[in-house]
């Protein structure tokens, strides 16, 4: 047995001392490192509750989202059912030029083009096409295919050929327009995603 008296013992003795020290340190940054994580996940955790609860007073504050998506899915329709109608996306069209300040010279529904390898079923669910011939400077012929997108009844340009006129003798730049235009069908598109 070494006495602490001696030199000798007096050294381990320090040097045990300083072991004891050394891994209480050790111990205490290891436990505050431990703790630390724990904190950070516990933030997160915290972060994620909120987030879900956030949610989730959100969701029962609008109250019944069916009832929504059910106004939705039936407006759709109507407007679907509106686009089949000649008549009504001519009358569109036909307001739609005069907001713009454009002159029609006439509006007709068109034939798609037939695919190869495409059967009539897939055809009857296509958006219909109409051609519109119109008379006006450039400007409004820019403005009426911007006019188109923001109707109740949108249409978008699928096609255009512009041209001077020929008897142009007052040098007023009038052009005359042949768009292409196809009736916007987002309900082709509501369908195709419900079905299994």
């Amino acid at each position: 047995m070494i006495r602490l008296t001696t030199p000798r013992g007096r050294l381990v003795g320090a040097l045990l001392g300083i072991a004891a020290v050394t891994a209480a340190a050790a111990a205490a940054n290891i436990a505050r490192a431990r703790a630390s994580g724990l904190m950070v996940d516990l933030e997160s955790a915290a972060g994620q509750a909120r987030n879900g609860a956030h949610m989730l007073s959100t969701v029962v504050e609008r109250g019944e989202p069916e009832r929504e998506v059910v106004r939705l899915r039936e407006e759709l329709a109507q407007l679907d059912a509106d686009l089949r109608q000649p008549a009504l996306v001519t009358a569109e069209l036909t307001s739609a030029c005069r907001a713009t300040g454009v002159r029609v010279v006439g509006i007709r529904p068109m034939p798609r083009p037939a695919v190869q390898g495409q059967n009539s079923s897939d055809t009857a669910d296509e958006s219909p096409l109409y051609l519109l011939q119109v008379l006006a400077e450039y400007p409004r012929l820019a403005s009426l295919m911007d006019e188109f997108t923001r109707r109740r009844l949108p249409v978008r340009v699928v096609g255009y050929a512009i041209d001077p006129v020929e008897d142009d003798s007052q040098g007023t730049h009038v052009l005359r327009a042949e768009i292409t235009v196809e009736a916007y069908r987002a309900v082709r598109t509501a369908r195709q995603e419900a079905s299994p």
